[in-house]
């Protein structure tokens, strides 16, 4: 069973399977539990170096970046050099981190990306080579995953 903060600071399950913070008064802004200990970290990461709100800003943008980059160095090791279940543990581990600094860049904007990207792939979906049965399915599960 999955824990969620909310933006108030409730706390709250989702075992009825209906996402709601324990006041009934809530639903947006809702994190999990790893989620808002990321935010906590890069905080304080923050703190620690005496960053501006936009030098935090800043090195988000930098750090996903970074992030970005040792995942495609990976991809170019498993291109060039063949594929290793190492490298795919690697990759997993640096999709984690790109996935984590998107988040917290995400709570920093005070946006929602999944429900912006759930639009985008109904856009996606008019355009001509997307219009097979295969591209949709794919879609979809990307959508799904997400979701999870």
């Amino acid at each position: 069973m999955a824990r969620y903060i909310c933006d108030c600071g409730a706390v709250f399950s989702d075992e009825s399977g209906v996402l709601a913070c324990a006041s009934g008064n809530h639903g947006r802004g809702l994190r999990s539990e790893t989620m808002t200990r990321s935010i906590e970290i890069m905080d304080q990461i923050a703190d620690r170096l005496k960053m501006l709100p936009e030098e935090k800003e800043r090195f988000l943008w930098l750090a996903l970046a970074g992030e970005v980059g040792e995942a495609c160095n990976i991809v170019k090791k498993q291109w060039r050099d063949g594929f290793t279940i190492e490298r795919v543990e690697k990759l997993k581990t640096e999709l984690a981190d790109v996935y984590i600094y998107l988040r917290v860049l995400e709570s920093f904007y005070g946006l929602d990306v999944h429900a912006r990207a759930q639009e985008k792939m109904k856009e996606v979906e008019t355009r001509p080579f997307a219009r097979t049965e295969h591209s949709r399915e794919a879609i979809a599960a990307m959508v799904d995953r997400e979701a999870d």
